[in-house]
């Protein structure tokens, strides 16, 4: 799924409305991100309503290799 850039961590619209998502969650990150910093997905995991949520971080992983 492609990834809107209205999702980049300094989006004032993500923000607005992070608290708003409800659906099922999973946040993939790696923490040598040096993209989109890490704790943007902490902040998303922390602030989103989902009842059923992920947060995956892989050490050592950068912005792609989170996926491998």
């Amino acid at each position: 799924m492609p990834t809107p850039p209205s999702l980049s961590p300094g989006s004032r619209e993500f923000w607005r409305y992070v608290d708003r998502i409800s659906k099922p969650l999973l946040l993939i990150h790696g923490d040598q991100d040096k993209i989109i910093p890490v704790e943007a997905s902490r902040k998303t995991f922390e602030k989103a309503k989902s009842k059923i949520k992920i947060l995956k971080i892989y050490p050592g992983k950068g912005h792609h290799q989170s996926m491998r």
